[in-house]
């Protein structure tokens, strides 16, 4: 539904689509502001985020919690349409501590249904750039890998993307992302 989105939401969707490369860069004025948390406490669990727009990047971090059968926290863009079809890889530049960090592909805005993760190693707070091949994602169910590949048909439907702690484990957590460009 067009009604529901914001702006800031329609002009990404419509840069995303006309653009040769698409690109997220969270380092511009107007980058990441649509960007929101989405954390275990939407099920009951007990993580806290906190998602903080930088002049050259955006933040995210926090604590994840077990209690309640929690053990997640996430960031997710706003929902649009994005045929990723025509791309082969996303190519991200995040610094990251002791943590790993998945990209997740949605397909989908029903919770239970399969979402597609890449993991993002942590990087010791260094500035790196993960190449992150699209044939390579992989279908998790609430948490658990399904084992399903994502498809050409599923790339050419992506409502929203986003990162998530990947540890489940109790503990600190932060990471940084300049960008996220798609490539062919």
């Amino acid at each position: 539904m067009i009604a529901s989105f914001s702006i800031s939401s329609l002009l990404f969707a419509t840069l995303f689509l006309i653009t040769t490369s698409p690109m997220y860069d969270f380092g511009k004025k107007t980058g990441g502001k649509d960007w929101y948390t989405l954390n275990d406490d939407v099920m009951g669990g007990a993580s806290k985020a906190k998602l903080k727009i930088k002049r050259e990047y955006l933040t995210f971090e926090g604590k994840i919690s077990l209690e309640n059968n929690g053990g997640f926290a996430s960031i997710r863009s706003p929902y649009g349409e994005f045929d990723l079809s025509k791309y082969q890889s996303v190519h991200i530049r995040y610094k990251s501590y002791e943590d790993d960090f998945a990209f997740v592909l949605e397909n989908t805005e029903v919770y239970h249904e399969p979402t597609y993760e890449h993991h993002l190693p942590a990087s010791n707070g260094e500035w790196t750039v993960a190449i992150l091949h699209l044939d390579e994602f992989e279908g998790y169910q609430l948490g658990k890998k399904i084992g399903e590949k994502l498809t050409a048909e599923i790339q050419s439907n992506i409502i929203r993307m986003g990162i998530i702690t990947d540890t489940k484990k109790e503990d600190k957590f932060k990471i940084a992302i300049d960008y996220i460009e798609f490539s062919k």
